[in-house]
Formats: C-alpha cells, sequence, structure tokens
C-alpha cells in the first residue's frame, strides 16, 4: 500500500508544479511542518525546539525574496545559438 501512495504521491507532484508552481508547493510543505509541530506540542506534550521556528522564518524570507523580483524571460531572439 505505501509503494501504490508514494506513487501516486511522486505523481501528482508533477501536475501541482506545473499548476501551481514551486512555491506554492514550498508552502504546503512549510504548512504541514508548522501543523505538525503544533499537534506535537499539544497533543502529546512535545518539546518546542527553536529550529522549527528558525525554518519557518528562513523559508517565508526565502519566498518573500524570490518573489520581489519579476522572472526575466529570454526570447529566441535574445539567445545566442553559437
Amino acid at each position: 500500500m505505501f509503494g501504490v501512495l508514494g506513487c501516486f504521491l511522486y505523481s501528482y507532484i508533477m501536475v501541482f508544479i506545473s499548476r501551481s508552481g514551486a512555491t506554492m508547493m514550498n508552502i504546503g510543505n512549510l504548512t504541514a511542518s508548522v501543523y505538525s509541530m503544533l499537534f506535537d506540542i499539544f497533543l502529546f506534550d512535545g518539546q518546542f525546539r527553536s529550529l522549527y521556528l528558525l525554518g519557518f522564518i528562513f523559508q517565508v524570507l526565502s519566498i518573500v525574496i524570490y518573489s520581489l523580483k519579476e522572472p526575466i524571460y529570454l526570447n529566441d531572439e535574445s539567445v545566442n545559438h553559437d
């Protein structure tokens, strides 16, 4: 069963990235990590680890910095085919 679900997941990732982009996938992974940390703290009396917070801040800052500048698209005329 694990193999079937893994195959489905990795097949669906290509569709998800082509429709939404890698940024949305990173935000989804970030959200899942934060929720798992909160569930661990509140349901299982887990310890808060500052590394989770550092990773959260780093990933959010990375997405913001990436989104500040418009992407540069190359035209076929500007590419040198030498």
